[in-house]
This record gives C-alpha cells, sequence and structure tokens, in this order.
C-alpha cells in the first residue's frame, strides 16, 4: 500500500512486498490484497471489493470494471486489467485474461490460455488442467481433470469428467458427460450438438453428424458414421 494518498482510501487489507502499491490518488477501499505485487496497479483508478491473494496475482488490474474480482493462487489473474466479473482460484488460473468478462477458473492452469475475446466471455471451469487451451472460446462450462483441455475456439459446450471432450480443439454445441466421454479424437465443426454421456461413450467421434449415446461405452467405436 505505499502509494495509497487519497483520503477516500479505506478499509484495505494488504501484506507482501510491492502488494496494493496503486491507489495513487483514486479511491482504493475494501480490497484484500496478499502477496509480493499483488493488486499493484490500480494507479489513478477507483477500484473497490477485490480479493487478490498470491504472488503477482492480478497484478495488471488497472479499472473499476474490474472490482469484485476474485483471485487466489501464483499469478491468478496476472494480465487482467479491466475484465468484470472474473474468479480464478489455482496456480495460474486465468492468468492471460485481460479484458474478458464474467469466467470462473478453478484449478491448476484452468483456462490458463483464454484471451482475445472481449466483453462476455462467459466460461466456466474447475480442475486440474481443465480448458487449458481455450483462447477466443466462450460459454463453456468445464469440470473435470483435463477435461476439455485441448479446446481453443469453441463455443458453448459442456464437458464434465475426466477427460471429457479432451482431444477437441473446436467442435461446438456438444454435450460430453462422463470418464473420456467423446473424449479420445479430435471432434470437427461438423460433429456439433453432439451428445455423449456415459464412460468413453462416443470416444472416438471425429466428424460423424447428429450422434447422440447414452450409457457406458455406447458408440465407443463409432467415428464418421451420422444420425445414431
Amino acid at each position: 500500500g505505499l502509494a495509497i494518498n487519497h483520503a477516500n482510501n479505506d478499509y484495505n487489507v494488504i501484506i507482501g512486498q510491492d502488494a496494493g502499491t496503486g491507489g495513487n490518488g483514486g479511491t482504493m477501499s475494501y480490497n484484500v490484497a496478499i502477496g509480493g505485487n499483488a493488486l499493484n496497479s490500480t494507479g489513478t483508478a477507483t477500484h473497490f471489493y477485490s480479493t487478490v491473494i498470491g504472488y503477482d496475482a492480478g497484478t495488471a488490474i488497472n479499472s473499476n470494471d474490474a472490482s469484485g474480482t476474485v483471485l487466489v493462487g501464483y499469478q491468478a489473474g496476472a494480465a487482467l486489467t479491466n475484465g468484470i466479473g472474473n474468479v480464478a482460484i489455482g496456480y495460474q488460473a486465468l492468468d492471460a485474461e485481460d479484458d474478458g468478462d464474467h469466467s470462473t477458473a478453478i484449478g491448476y492452469q484452468s483456462l490458463t490460455a483464454q484471451t482475445g475475446t472481449s466483453g462476455t466471455v462467459q466460461n466456466t471451469a474447475v480442475g486440474f488442467k481443465s480448458g487449458l487451451s481455450i483462447n477466443t472460446g466462450a460459454q463453456n462450462t468445464i469440470v473435470g481433470t483435463y477435461a476439455a483441455d485441448a479446446l481453443t475456439d469453441a463455443t458453448a459446450n459442456v464437458a464434465v469428467g475426466v477427460d471429457a471432450l479432451g482431444a477437441s480443439a473446436s467442435g461446438s454445441q456438444i454435450v460430453a458427460i462422463g470418464h473420456s466421454a467423446v473424449g479420445g479424437a479430435n471432434v470437427t465443426t461438423g460433429a456439433n450438438g453432439t451428445v455423449g454421456i456415459g464412460k468413453d461413450a462416443l470416444v472416438q467421434l471425429t466428424s460423424g453428424i447428429g450422434n447422440v449415446a447414452v450409457g457406458a461405452y455406447a458408440l465407443d467405436a463409432e467415428d464418421d458414421g451420422d444420425y445414431n
């Protein structure tokens, strides 16, 4: 809090070398900054209600738009500047995002590559390296270790389970629930809308159109067949 010099900077908790060193001319209140360099770039911006814990966590936040951000972990949300309503918990979780809004990343390197879409993004990823490679993809819901870890620019997917949707880069509107469901091959955009529920359901699917498989190992050998 070294630079805090505004009369209305109140009720902050700041612990760590160079933590919270913004507040130079702006109103900075009701924040928690714990860890070296945490929340240290607010400068003249008004900023409220953020909780930033971890070395280099939230080190680029410079806008009131990012008020209320929650970042916990080494470099969690490290590049975030003015993104709204983001939560990142875990080592390097959401660490590349700058101005995207409404994402939640919980887990080691969860959503670590997400950036490139300004405004509403709305990805939710929970689990070790969940959503690891997503960059411009949006509105994905991902839960599980390595779940959807190859997705890049895909949208509106649901992947729940270890390795669910684990090899697809661009498939969208896919529902994959279960260990490795729709998770063994790169699903092309031609297979958008696929539903696979159960362990290894549609695990080898690549380009098959309009498939729905429910149950353990359901259609686990199918790759390019349609409308099953």
